[in-house]
């Protein structure tokens, strides 16, 4: 075998380990976000259920969902709007000012 050819066998090993890497960490983020989305769901629709069952509306805070839901504020709102059925929804003030923001599971327009 040439040197020429130990080169070429080289970089067609390093090509195929760097697809496959590749390959693998884009399936684990996006079973990740999958999972994130999951568990965001799983959560809102008990508690709003719950919520609900009480006369309640349902919605819960965000501070509340990333301590039950163990992700991080950024995990929570991203599963929040790539999911078709948590809802984000804002507390205002008096003022007219957003003072909290807070999620629901399904359709919440007529809280």
């Amino acid at each position: 075998m040439t040197y020429a050819e130990m080169v070429e066998f080289a970089a067609n090993v390093g090509a195929i380990v760097t697809g496959i890497s590749s390959f693998a960490i884009a399936a684990s983020l996006a079973g990740r976000r999958l999972w994130e989305k999951w568990a965001l769901e799983a959560y809102l629709k008990r508690m709003t259920t719950e919520r609900r069952g009480k006369d309640g509306q349902g919605l819960e805070n965000i501070l509340e969902v990333m301590r039950q839901t163990k992700l991080g504020e950024e995990a929570v709102m991203r599963a929040a709007f790539s999911s078709k059925h948590v809802r984000v929804r804002s507390r205002v003030d008096d003022k007219s000012q957003t003072k909290e923001l807070v999620l629901g599971y399904g359709d919440h327009s007529k809280d």
